[in-house]
């Protein structure tokens, strides 16, 4: 790679993180920026549902503290609910973004749709986790 090929990929490298920051979400106009707006909500989300996670296998791995020899485990249990929720997530949405088949809309509304989805779980861990 020739120096001022070098030099032009570290400049549109290192503007990559400004034209992020520079994204207005209240008001996306492409669907490129719908598609980020809605990548920077789900992270957003993510990390709230990794957190309520956290709490509610706590939770359960406290309650597994009384379990006699052979009961199942609370944790094994909520450990099987959130793999099968993933699996129905990733599916659901999957199937939500093909009314947008082959369409710019496709991947933004697979991001809205996971994020929803995202949210719904976060709530139904910290239910379980005992803030109700």
């Amino acid at each position: 790679m020739r120096s001022g090929q070098r030099l032009a990929l570290c400049l549109a490298l290192g503007l990559a993180p400004l034209q992020a920051a520079a994204l207005d979400c209240a008001e996306p106009v492409t669907t490129a920026d719908m598609s980020a707006c809605a990548r920077a909500e789900l992270d957003a989300a993510d990390a709230a549902l990794n957190l309520a996670w956290k709490a509610a296998l706590a939770h359960a791995e406290e309650l597994d503290t009384y379990l006699s020899e052979g009961e199942e485990k609370t944790a094994d249990a909520l450990l099987t609910a959130q793999r099968a929720w993933i699996d129905f997530r990733d599916k659901a949405c999957f199937a939500e973004g093909l009314e947008y088949r082959g369409g710019t809309l496709q991947t933004t509304e697979v991001l809205y749709c996971l994020l929803r989805q995202t949210e719904r779980r976060t709530q139904d861990l910290i239910y379980f986790g005992g803030e109700k």
